[in-house]
């Protein structure tokens, strides 16, 4: 007997198999199941014993997402009697999943008890966790592609761009989208086409360490127009695609370009060093050794406020009288001591700028001839006025940044807080009706009564919550015309719905148009309304209109009710800040809706405000940039 038609001896040889190995009869009901197989599921279905016990379809080992796939496969196979692969997550003994590459296919028994399936099933999770690994990483490139410092071309082998990133875009000056599709001919001067076209046909090198890179400096064609230098690195890739990184060299050329000019223009080796020292970005002087000025550039002139020529022959004390008792010392001991002070901060006022204290960072050497004799001193001066403002700058921002920080630190402990409340009550109620089975009908309804409420109020927090974090993330509003008046009519006839002893008044509603979110406006105005019905009496009044206000639309929501205290508004706004915490619990408030309803109104360039007296009430306004019409 051969081991095909010995099932003894097959399932022998299966069990050395390091797949999962199935046979399963015309039913789908496993007859066995290999070492490896049981070793993996921990079940046991050792082989096809007359007296075996009826096992259950094989898909009941699989993971319940996957069981209608596995069905329709298994109807093909039985249908057209050929074999089929697939993958399917399969159950191990410990109730974990992992993904398997499976092989159905059908064959005839052994036995000859008809046709019956085998099932192997190889283990590829390490394979889709590779896979899932690549499309991360593909992913991640593709925003540092998108958002890479650095310009960043592609085109075919015919030169038309199919993709770049946003700092190509700017570069060129299109809006997003723009170029994509567009030849690189068009970016470039007519009679450098050649030399482009030369270049794309360097393609097609198969051979990645054969790729060349090829520099140079190309004059683009921008949006509007315009044209800018940037120097280009290219590679012509295997595929023959044209890949190429960009930054703009206009000033370099500029300069490169004064520098060749320059060159032409002085004759001898003093003329040009007279031409650095007049036209040097920072101020150069020379003083003898009676401290009198020799020479003094344009720059440090214009920095003085004093020109060139007046300068010459005169003291520092003369010409700068401000500064006399902090540059007489200095200059003495340069003499006297012969030694370079370096890096000095020197403040002071000047002609330039009288009753203002600048600053200067300034160096201060001496200068001696070829025989060591000392023939004066010269100096370097650099105003740094701007940069100690921008330091200034900078400490104020470090201060902001920590108090945001702290900020961020205690809305993520209010949060923290605000989230276990309602999970707690929750807990609570589900923890007395599993505890008490024989509770009063009364008090089990009760407690599923709190437990919902708590449930919807966590489920608020949690959206509002969302809310915030996606205009935290720099998230924006898609905005465009909205008309005011039929939106405020809207609100206003759903709310006449909800004002349960209320009284709800429509004032005057201007026909107005705004630039806006037409949902997030309405959710602002909820916001508002949901806060005069929570706070005001029943039997109070409560009163929504509409007016322009110096080319603003000013929408004012006016209540009767019990008010705000003066040292509570300016606090209304923060996030979870209530004025009456035990009040906003009762009513269901997250401390979040006037947070949400400020983002909302400041992406759309308003403002939002509160006025309110203790007993007599409280007026929402909100300001938006008006529109004459909605075109």
């Amino acid at each position: 007997m051969t081991p095909s038609t010995d099932p003894k001896l097959a399932e022998d040889l299966l069990d050395d198999l390091e797949q999962i190995v199935w046979r399963l009869d015309v039913q789908g009901q496993v007859v066995y199941l290999n070492r490896r197989g049981s070793e993996y599921t921990g079940y046991e279905c050792p082989g096809w014993a007359e007296d075996q016990a009826v096992h259950p379809p094989f898909t009941e080992h699989f993971h319940p997402d996957d069981h209608a796939a596995l069905l329709e496969r298994w109807q093909q196979v039985s249908e057209r009697g050929e074999p089929l692969r697939f993958e399917a997550r399969l159950r191990s003994k410990e109730g974990a999943y992992r993904w398997f590459s499976c092989y159905l296919a059908p064959r005839e028994d052994p036995q000859g008890r008809g046709r019956v399936y085998t099932l192997s099933c190889t283990d590829i999770e390490e394979r889709k966790a590779a896979e899932q690994a690549l499309r991360e990483s593909e992913a991640r490139f593709r925003t540092l592609f998108a958002h890479a410092p650095a310009a960043i071309l592609i085109a075919d082998r015919e030169g038309q761009l199919n993709e770049v990133n946003l700092a190509a875009e700017q570069l060129l000056g299109y809006p997003p989208g723009a170029l994509w599709g567009k030849p690189l001919q068009a970016l470039i001067r007519s009679e450098e086409i050649p030399r482009l076209e030369e270049t794309l046909q360097r393609g097609g090198n198969s051979d990645p360490a054969n790729l060349a890179e090829h520099r140079g400096d190309w004059e683009l064609r921008r949006g509007d127009g315009s044209w800018v230098w940037a120097e280009v690195s290219s590679l012509i890739l295997p595929d023959g695609r044209w890949l190429a990184f960009a930054h703009d060299v206009s000033e370099r050329r500029r300069v490169a370009s004064e520098r060749e000019q320059l060159l032409v223009d002085v004759a001898t080796e003093r003329a040009l060093i007279d031409r650095i020292l007049e036209t040097a970005p920072v101020g150069l002087c020379f003083l003898d050794t009676e401290l009198r000025y020799q020479r003094v550039n344009e720059a440090l002139a214009e920095m003085n406020g004093i020109p060139p020529e007046d300068h010459l022959g005169r003291r520092p004390r003369e010409v700068l009288p401000q500064l006399a008792e902090t540059l007489e010392p200095i200059l003495q001991r340069v003499l006297e001591q012969g030694e370079a002070v370096l890096g000095l901060e020197v403040e002071g006022e000047t002609p330039k700028a009288p009753g203002q204290v600048r600053s200067w960072l300034t160096s201060w050497y001496p200068v001696f001839r070829a025989t060591g004799e000392t023939l004066g001193i010269g100096a370097v001066v650099l105003e740094i006025t701007e940069r100690k403002k921008a330091e200034d700058a900078l400490r104020q921002s470090e201060a902001r940044l920590r108090a945001l920080v702290e900020a961020q630190k205690r809305f993520v402990a209010d949060a923290s807080h605000e989230l276990r409340a309602p999970l707690t009550a929750i807990q609570g109620n589900l923890e007395i009706l599993r505890r008490f089975r024989h509770m009063k009908q009364a008090d089990r309804q009760a407690a599923l009564d709190e437990a919902a409420r708590e449930a919807q109020r966590l489920a608020r927090l949690v959206n509002d919550l969302l809310a915030l974090a996606r205009g935290d993330a720099g998230a924006r509003l898609h905005l465009q015309p909205v008309g005011l008046r039929e939106l405020l009519l809207e609100v206003f006839e759903e709310a006449r719905h909800l004002a349960d002893g209320h009284h709800l008044e429509l004032g005057e509603v201007q026909d107005l148009w705004v630039q806006g979110h037409r949902d997030r406006l309405k959710q602002v105005l909820i916001i508002l309304l949901d806060n005069a019905f929570k706070y005001t009496p029943p039997g109070g009044t409560i009163r929504l209109g509409l007016s322009e206000q110096g080319g603003r639309a000013r929408i004012r929501l006016e209540d009767s009710g019990i008010g705000i205290a003066a040292e509570d508004l300016p606090y209304v706004f923060e996030r979870f800040y209530r004025v009456d915490e035990s009040r906003s619990q009762q009513s269901g408030g997250s401390g979040l809706g006037l947070s949400i309803a400020k983002w909302i109104v400041e992406q759309h360039g308003g403002e939002i405000w509160l006025q309110s007296q203790v007993g007599q009430g409280t007026t929402a306004f909100v300001e938006l940039p008006a529109r004459l019409d909605r075109s």
